[in-house]
């Protein structure tokens, strides 16, 4: 620690003995000089306070005046001088701190304390007030109020800053002035102690960025707030201009567009009911996205949303109707009932809403023509054409306009242009009880891809027709489970695969058409188990074995078209005797052989006997006779022999009589000839070998000859 020993300001003594002159003054100044640098050597290191700093900056002045010679009228003289040095001193004392640190290596706060302790004793001191008392009166010069000399002996408290400035003075506090604040601060003060974060610049500098930081960041998400709603309204009204307002003319886009909330509401409904997801909706070249446009504007639609009576049931109705009609009218358009667009030709009675539907009851068979209402308008689509709707008899509640709800159970479009794959949500329509797509006549279906499973939904299916297009794949299973299936055609496709024996499961089938397909694999015996089947169609395929002995169980069929299964072989079973209500009987172009059984004379209704292009061989019995119905008799291409029975003339029904291509022999009877008016042929055109014919025949208007040539020549 550094001595204590006094530190006191050095002056001039101006007694009366001494004098004024310059010389004194001048001899003073580098003792002053040199004690004001030890000072600053010893001091210097800490900052001095704010008293030190005041009593060099007017030591200055004072010795700056004595210097100069000048005379000091006042403190106001001072002042002047003060300014012009005071950023010179400041400098200067600053450095000498420094120094006085790295030479002494004395605390800074140490030194710092005892010089605030001496220059607080030397204000205290009297003599220090003694020798300014003799100053100002043996002095010329009156000095600063504020100012006194210190007592000579004394070494300057601060060093000197300015050689101009040789000398300091020790400053007496005015009378009556006890404020040490400038002491305390100094004895506080810390030089290597940083402020508080709080009261830096710095902080200052932060808390004013952050808040125009703020200020920027709120106003960029108002900004971005006010532009996303005003962008959303513009689109919803956007979307609403874009609407065309509602008619009641029937349109593929019905007009009146939905709310947003209608919209989403009716995709929930879609994915709940159809389980289509929304991106399939939104797909507008698709079947879905062509639906869910449709839909999204149609006002039937809108009504049933907001009404909310019976919604489920109708709107996915009306959905899996609207995406059928879509599905199977991508490459074409109906032939009636069609929606209504520019230019369309219309018929009597006909408009832009209403239209003239013609079709062949899928029940009935029966022609019916009336008017209904077009497809995919703005109407209840248990009005358009081929729609038949019953009010469900579990559900009263009041739908659209008082009506009651309505179940769809027919779907009936035949021959109405449709081209296509059916979408497998046509499971949906479950209370379904006609499902009719077939081609009627010259007007035509077409049809494409395969039967989806989800027909067994179907539950309450009665008649699948899809006879007719071009439809492939196999017979589903799922179609088997629909026991209250009465009829099935599925012919004129190209459908393979064979029949399941799960056909047995069809209780209640009446009729089974698979003609002209391409189904393999035998006649499954459990077919004998439906015994309320009618009529059988299983001609043009690929079948293979033998004849079924299990159809002489069908006791109700009337129909049985087993033609050109070239696969099928073998004798006819004995059990065809009990078919007594057979009419249609069609077994040609196959490979059974062996005798006719007697029993198929038993059935007593046939009008219709077609088994040519077979192996069989024998007679034709007389007992022909009891086929009294009997209409076409085509026998020829066979291995029959003997001779023709005359009871056949005695079936005044017949009409075409075929039997050429045989080893018949001897006469066509003249009561034959007399019965049969359309067509009769036989072997009577000469053979080459023998020069004359098998069989003589004056009535026959084709003769053939069964020879490697196989003849025939008209007559």
């Amino acid at each position: 620690m550094a001595s204590r020993e006094a530190i006191t300001t050095p002056s001039l003594e101006l007694d009366s003995s001494d004098g004024c002159d310059a010389a004194k003054t001048s001899e003073a100044q580098p003792r002053a000089t040199a004690s004001s640098a030890d000072t600053a050597s010893r001091v210097g290191a800490s900052s001095a306070s704010a008293l030190d700093a005041k009593i060099a900056l007017k030591t200055s002045m004072a010795n700056s005046s004595t210097t100069s010679g000048s005379v000091y009228n006042g403190r106001g003289a001072g002042a002047s001088t003060l300014g012009a040095l005071d950023e010179k001193i400041a400098a200067k004392i600053s450095m000498a701190a420094e120094d006085a640190s790295k030479i002494t290596g004395a605390s800074s706060i140490e030194n710092d304390l005892m010089a605030k302790k001496v220059a607080k004793k030397n204000l205290e001191s009297p003599r220090y007030h003694k020798n300014d008392e003799k100053s100002s009166d043996k002095m010329e010069i009156k000095a600063p109020s504020e100012t006194e000399f210190p007592n000579k002996n004394t070494e300057p408290t601060v060093p000197r800053a300015s050689p101009v400035v040789p000398q300091a003075y020790a400053v007496e506090e005015e009378e009556g002035d006890e404020d040490n604040s400038d002491i305390q601060t100094g004895l506080e003060y810390d030089p290597d102690k940083k402020p508080k974060f709080h009261q830096s610049k710095n902080f200052k500098k932060f808390t004013i960025v952050t808040v125009i930081l703020m200020i920027i960041v709120v106003a960029v998400v108002v900004t971005v707030i006010v532009l996303v709603t005003k962008t959303a309204a513009s689109t919803s009204t956007t979307d609403i201009e874009e609407t065309v307002s509602a008619t009641s003319v029937p349109t593929l886009s019905p007009t009146p567009a939905p709310t947003t909330l209608l919209q989403k509401k009716l995709i929930g409904l879609l994915n709940s009911n159809l389980d289509v997801e929304e991106g399939m909706l939104t797909d507008k070249t698709t079947p879905y996205g062509k639906m869910f446009d449709w839909l999204s504007s149609d006002p039937f639609t809108s009504n049933l949303i907001e009404n909310n009576n019976g919604i489920e049931d109708s709107l996915k109705e009306r959905s899996v109707l609207a995406l059928a009609f879509f599905s199977l009218t991508e490459t074409s358009s109906f032939t009636a009932c069609a929606p209504f667009t520019e230019g369309m030709s219309l018929g009597n009675d006909e408009d832009e809403e209403n239209c003239k539907y013609q079709y062949t009851d899928a029940g009935t068979d029966e022609k019916i023509t009336e008017m209904r209402k077009r497809w995919v308008s703005n109407t209840d689509h248990c009005d358009w054409g081929g729609i038949k709707c019953i009010a469900d008899p579990l559900e009263r509640r009041n739908l659209v306009e008082g009506s009651d709800i309505n179940i769809t159970t027919q779907l009936d479009l035949p021959g109405m242009n449709l081209a296509g794959s059916l979408p497998s949500e046509i499971g949906l329509l479950t209370r379904l009880v006609v499902f009719n797509l077939q081609s009627d006549g010259s007007l035509q279906n077409y049809i494409t891809g395969s039967i989806p499973t989800e027909i067994g939904e179907l539950t309450d299916l009665q008649v699948f027709k899809v006879n007719g297009n071009q439809m492939t794949g196999e017979i589903p299973d799922q179609l088997y489970e629909l026991e209250q299936l009465q009829k099935v055609n599925i012919g004129f496709n190209k459908f393979s695969g064979q029949i399941s024996s799960k056909i047995k499961q069809l209780t209640g089938l009446m009729s089974f058409f698979a003609s002209n397909n391409r189904i393999t694999g035998s006649i499954p015996t459990h077919i004998g188990l439906l015994t309320r089947m009618e009529k059988i169609y299983l001609s043009d395929n690929e079948l293979s074995g033998t004849f079924p002995s299990e159809i002489g169980e069908l006791v109700e069929l009337d129909e049985l078209w087993l033609s050109n299964c070239t696969g099928l072989s073998g004798s006819l079973p004995t059990e065809i005797g009990n078919l007594k209500k057979m009419i249609k009987f069609y077994v040609n172009s196959n490979k059974f052989s062996k005798n006719i059984p007697e029993t198929l004379y038993n059935m007593a209704n046939l009008t219709n006997l077609d088994l040519y292009k077979n192996d069989f061989t024998g007679t034709i019995s007389q007992d022909i006779i009891k086929l009294s119905e009997l209409g076409r008799l085509l026998i020829f291409d066979n291995r029959f022999n003997g001779t023709l029975p005359i009871e056949i003339g005695s079936l005044q029904n017949l009409k075409y009589l075929y039997t050429h291509y045989n080893d018949f022999v001897g006469n066509v009877s003249t009561g034959i000839c007399d019965t049969v008016i359309t067509g009769i042929s036989a072997d009577c055109s000469e053979n080459p070998d023998t020069g004359k014919p098998k069989i003589k025949c004056i009535c026959c208007n084709s003769c053939c000859q069964n020879s490697a040539s196989r003849t025939c020549v008209d007559m």
